[in-house]
């Protein structure tokens, strides 16, 4: 009796970890959806070879912080990605400091700065080639993704 009982508990428990698992799953989803919506709504766009965010995006990054509000205490990773113009490490350092900047920002906002990570990429994940004006433009974002771990 004290075996059955036992496993019972046991398969009780594994239950409730894989309902909860998927809840986080569909949460994050969720999170990932609004953020991208917002992202999309908008520009992000910063002074040129500076970290500085230009007026022109309080409106995408107001939607974006209130989105990530939202997202209760889900990571949100904020990806800073530039073209390939200039010395690659400028461009790395650049990456870095203008995810930063949109972190510091959505945290200003009242996004909780504990679930905010930054990283830069540089120039190293183009989503265009570099050799036109547009490819360029393109490669120049910031981009957001929901964790689950």
């Amino acid at each position: 009796l004290a075996d059955a009982t036992e496993r019972q508990a046991a398969e009780a428990a594994a239950a409730e970890a894989l309902a909860a698992a998927s809840r986080k799953r569909e949460a994050a989803r969720a999170c990932q959806s609004a953020l991208d919506a917002a992202a999309k709504s908008g520009v992000i766009l910063f002074k040129s070879g500076l970290a500085v965010l230009e007026a022109r995006s309080t409106a995408t990054l107001d939607r974006l912080a209130a989105a990530a509000r939202s997202c209760g205490n889900l990571e949100i990773r904020i990806a800073g990605h530039t073209d390939a113009t200039g010395a690659a490490d400028r461009n790395q350092k650049l990456s870095e400091d203008r995810a930063r900047a949109v972190a510091d920002y959505l945290a200003g906002k009242g996004v909780p700065a504990a679930g905010l990570k930054s990283a830069g990429f540089g120039a190293t994940r183009p989503i265009a080639p570099n050799d036109t004006p547009a490819g360029r433009a393109k490669n120049r974002r910031i981009e957001f993704t929901v964790s689950t771990e």
